[in-house]
């Protein structure tokens, strides 16, 4: 009453304030654990199939280059934007070692045959299969 000097005390007792307080923290960090739980598992499973199996399959294609495979392309997978330049760097690698092979092969054969013909005649030169010279007593 504000024309008197009477005053009114409320009281509450310490322990039900931090009961409620308690079990709203308590809550809040059990929804913390819940959602930092799911995004460790989306990250985990983005990272793998965002991340690894790209790189995994890039390193497929590029063991298949090293044995020697050189029709193998990493193009034929699709790529995220990210990693096309390197499946397009593997691509143009594998094409370019393909053309050398073939121009080995061309110039090993041209090899042979100068090997096998004789430079001034031009008849074929006669040579044991080994590839050895048969020296025999006459």
């Amino acid at each position: 009453m504000p024309w008197t000097n009477a005053r009114l005390a409320v009281g509450v007792d310490e322990s039900v304030v931090h009961s409620g307080i308690d079990r709203e923290i308590s809550i809040a960090y059990v929804q913390l654990g819940v959602f930092g739980m799911l995004v460790l598992l989306a990250a985990c499973f983005g990272g793998e199939r965002l991340i690894l199996r790209p790189i995994r399959s890039l390193v497929r294609t590029a063991t298949r280059f090293g044995r020697g495979d050189l029709r193998a392309r990493a193009a034929d997978e699709p790529w995220m934007a990210e990693f096309e330049p390197l499946a397009a760097a593997f691509d143009e690698m594998a094409r370019k070692l393909a053309a050398r092979e073939e121009e080995l092969k061309i110039a090993n054969q041209h090899l042979e045959e100068l090997a096998s013909l004789d430079g001034l005649t031009g008849l074929a030169k006669r040579f044991p299969p080994s590839g050895l010279v048969l020296l025999c007593a006459v």
